[in-house]
Order: C-alpha cells, then sequence, then structure tokens
C-alpha cells in the first residue's frame, strides 16, 4: 500500500479507509491516512477490523464489531 499511495496522485480525492489485520493493531490505517493527507487527499472515514489470527485473536470478533464494519460499508456506499 506505502507504494501504491507513493506512486499515485490523490490530490481532492475522497477516501475511505478500511484495513484489517489477524496480527495488527491498526496503526497501518493511521499511517495511511498520514500518507494520504500529505499527498493532498480527503480522508472521509477510516476503520480498522482486528481480523481473526489462528492462536492470538480467534473468537475476538463480536457481532458488535461485525455490525460496526457493516456500517462503516454502508456509510461509504451513501458517500
Amino acid at each position: 500500500m506505502i507504494k501504491f499511495i507513493d506512486n499515485n496522485n490523490f490530490k481532492s480525492r475522497n477516501i475511505d479507509l478500511f484495513s484489517t489485520s489477524g496480527g495488527g493493531e491498526g496503526k497501518e490505517t493511521e499511517v495511511m491516512e498520514t500518507m494520504l493527507l500529505d499527498k493532498g487527499a480527503i480522508v472521509k472515514g477510516k476503520y480498522f477490523f482486528q481480523g481473526r489470527f489462528w492462536f492470538g485473536n480467534k473468537d475476538k470478533q463480536s457481532n458488535k464489531d461485525l455490525d460496526d464494519a457493516k456500517n462503516f460499508a454502508k456509510n461509504m456506499i451513501k458517500g
């Protein structure tokens, strides 16, 4: 993603960021947001979903987590 952001023009583009990681803490989303803002993007929203990893986060997702992700996606569609 870093190369993709580095190699493209995002000036005045509306961006919604969604990321997931089985072992991360969501800091990747923050890094991408900073990079995009530095390139002139308009970050309208962001969401990090803690994924399932075979040992660390197994069964951590709740119905609320899934509902939050669905609501974020619905809001992205609405604009």
